[in-house]
């Protein structure tokens, strides 16, 4: 996994950004952060590394899973969200985008995020 990715992941997991687009990335993201939370011996602050090892493995398959639907078809981001799953963000963040500098698209291919249909 690109170091680059792991540190953006990371940085909006600490500035509390939602967008993850499974329930393991989220887990696996909480559990990471719950551990630093629970550490209340007066010690510096741990952070789960299994559970944050894990959480990146999980939103880099998530965003580019985002990445290759968005290649192959046109699709409302909204339409991944579930009514029982609010943990999305409203508009993807930089995660798919990042995905997209990693492994250009084809020729022929464009990736795109829109976040309004026409009409």
């Amino acid at each position: 996994m690109p170091e680059s990715f792991s540190a953006l992941a990371w940085s909006q997991a600490e500035a509390q950004v939602r967008g993850e687009t499974s329930q393991d990335a989220w887990e696996t993201r909480r559990r990471a952060q719950d551990a630093r939370a629970l550490d209340g011996r007066g010690g510096p602050k741990t952070i789960d590394e299994r559970s944050r090892s894990s959480y990146y493995e999980s939103a880099f398959s998530d965003s580019l899973a985002v990445y290759m639907l968005a290649l192959a078809v046109d699709f409302d981001y909204h339409d991944l969200r579930e009514r029982e799953y609010p943990l999305l963000a409203a508009r993807p963040r930089r995660a798919p985008r990042h995905v997209a500098g990693l492994f250009p698209a084809n020729a022929g291919y464009e990736f795109q995020i829109l976040y309004r249909r026409k009409g």
